[in-house]
């Protein structure tokens, strides 16, 4: 329920001043790093501004260091989270 309501909030937020959503992607709790790396590759193909993430857990760090493998720059596509 988490994801879904704070990404419900996050896209009325965003589409209220005028924002686009380019995608929403879910991901199993435990999500491996071919399943992050595929929506990683995903989320590049988009060229969002920023990211808005409800990953939790120990999947969280493991996507931080996967989307700097995959060549994102937190200061051009930071990555903004409720954890």
């Amino acid at each position: 329920m988490y994801p879904r309501e704070s990404n419900r909030i996050m896209r009325d937020l965003v589409t209220s001043h005028g924002g686009d959503i380019a995608g929403e992607v879910s991901v199993a709790m435990e999500a491996s790093d071919a399943d992050l790396q595929a929506v990683l590759a995903e989320v590049k193909q988009q060229k969002p501004d920023v990211l808005f993430s409800t990953v939790v857990g120990r999947t969280a760090p493991r996507c931080s260091r996967l989307y700097r493998e995959a060549g994102f720059y937190p200061g051009a596509t930071p990555i903004a989270s409720l954890t």
